[in-house]
């Protein structure tokens, strides 16, 4: 896994926030604005090792075509944002996972389909009881 780019600690208790993606890195990088990257540390898993650690599926082509999945992909494109760019694999789902210090998963949502997101509060929420 490659860093693309480095922020700054957002949260107290020496929590930080990663998103990972299977991007290359110099597409990773052109997220930095959009992800808030002085929040954020992002980085490149081009090869999905994080993906398969986390048991996080391919979704079969009937699952992409939901009504969560048409919102999401309307809501980016309304704020100007194409929800995919060119090569991007839209079977792969992700998820949302909150790991306390010693790596024990505390809270874990695995995605569905493309608009299937926990809210923000819920992980906020497992963020602070993991760090006590």
């Amino acid at each position: 896994m490659h860093e693309a780019v480095r922020g700054r600690p957002a949260l107290a208790a020496g929590a930080q926030l990663l998103a990972i993606s299977f991007e290359p890195p110099e597409v990773m990088a052109g997220f930095e604005s959009e992800l808030h990257g002085d929040l954020f540390r992002l980085c490149s898993d081009p090869e999905r090792r994080a993906y398969r650690a986390f048991g996080l599926p391919r979704a079969p082509a009937h699952q992409l075509l939901g009504w969560r999945t048409f919102r999401a992909y309307a809501r980016a494109a309304l704020a100007g944002r194409w929800a995919w760019g060119r090569g991007s694999d839209v079977h792969q789902m992700g998820g949302d996972f909150v790991l306390d210090a010693a790596g024990v998963v505390r809270y874990a949502h695995v995605s569905h389909e493309p608009g299937d997101r926990p809210p923000a509060t819920a992980l906020l929420v497992a963020l602070a009881e993991s760090t006590g």
